[in-house]
């Protein structure tokens, strides 16, 4: 997701002290991860095929899922299909979440992460929509803070949670509010699709963006001009959403004590929404993709090959990440608001931190 801020120049910040973040770091002709192209190629190509592209098929797959617990809602709005909505909602945000390691390439390019998880909501603007009659085109034309994840969220959960009071009832629920929802739904599946195709599959003159990415160095492509061009956007992207879990989705909220400051505020979807970012960067390193079970070569294998240690490291504070995270007490929204969770909740940032030194710093070494 994004949030009020550009990564980019958030980089370009942190590009003026490249110092290393921890001991191990070894960058010489026998410590380079281009001493062999088809062992890079080759992680490149399982990357895209065995976490990236089944990420975004998963993704669609949960919101038809999520689609057809609203149509059964919608049709017997009864506490038991209620809870299963819920469920299928907090189940689809989990593959969007485990992009955020790779939110480049057709997402960017099509404007696809502000689509469907754009935050801060606009909530007194969406009260206002929900009150009206929707169509699909509606939702297609609305703006981008009233639709996505978090317009559903709004819908599902409503607002008293953010009182940590009882969840919206489903005698709460209005004929608008299920077809907004519903719309809603479609698109985030529709999206899901699209990213996935746009990956796998040539479209007219425009090549599958798998293409873009694994024949990186090659003649002609001006995109990733080199092998480690296209090595350094992953590793670049995994440090991004370390950085911005830390610095935006945990340190605003943190700073402020305001719920309305969370992201997933009213599903208390929170701390799975930062620990499945974190999973992103996992997936990506480690080349698996725990959902179907697939694995192949990885980036992990490629700094293995170069400084175990470094590898140790990495794979030992991506875990500590996760779990530094799964300590702050749920739900977030009320645990930032009593200053005795202070210490738990910094120390994840600083695991966090920590993690995208260690990606920035060391690893991507490896690749200049």
């Amino acid at each position: 997701m994004r949030f009020l801020y550009v990564y980019s120049l958030v980089m370009a910040l942190l590009g003026c002290d490249k110092s290393s973040g921890g001991k191990g770091n070894q960058v010489d002709g026998n410590h380079s991860l281009d001493s062999n192209p088809a062992e890079q190629t080759q992680m490149l190509t399982d990357t895209v095929d065995i976490v990236i592209i089944p990420t975004y098929q998963e993704l669609s797959k949960r919101a038809d899922a999520l689609l057809a617990a609203v149509i059964t809602f919608d049709k017997d709005r009864s506490q038991t299909n209620l809870d299963a909505m819920r469920a299928a909602w907090s189940a689809t945000r989990s593959p969007w979440e485990q992009t955020e390691g790779f939110l480049f390439g057709p997402v960017e390019i099509g404007g696809y992460d502000e689509a469907i998880d754009t935050w801060p909501l606009n909530a007194t603007d969406l009260r206002k929509v929900l009150s009206t009659t929707t169509t699909d085109a509606k939702v297609a034309t609305a703006d981008r803070n009233q639709k996505g994840f978090h317009a559903a969220e709004f819908v599902i959960y409503g607002e008293n949670a953010a009182n940590f009071d009882s969840f919206k009832p489903a005698s709460a629920f209005t004929d608008n509010e299920v077809a907004y929802l519903s719309a809603v739904v479609r698109a985030i599946s529709k999206i899901g699709q699209q990213l996935a195709a746009d990956w796998s599959t040539a479209q007219g003159d425009k090549p599958a963006y798998k293409d873009t990415l694994i024949t990186a160095g090659e003649p002609g492509n001006t995109t990733y001009p080199s092998r480690q061009a296209a090595i350094q956007t992953l590793i670049e992207k995994m440090a991004g959403i370390c950085h911005e879990v830390s610095s935006a989705k945990i340190a605003t909220p943190l700073s402020t004590r305001a719920a309305s400051d969370v992201e997933s505020q009213f599903s208390f979807n929170s701390l799975k929404d930062f620990a499945d970012n974190v999973r992103s960067v996992q997936n990506i390193y480690t080349g698996t993709y725990p959902t179907t079970g697939q694995s192949g070569a990885s980036l992990s294998a490629l700094v293995a090959k170069s400084n175990p240690d470094l590898d140790q490291r990495v794979r030992k504070s991506i875990t500590d990440a996760i779990a530094a995270i799964q300590a702050i007490p749920e739900p977030f929204p009320k645990a930032i608001a009593d200053s005795s969770n202070d210490a738990v909740i910094t120390s994840a940032q600083h695991a966090l931190s920590a993690l995208e030194t260690l990606l920035l710093n060391d690893v991507e070494a490896l690749v200049k």
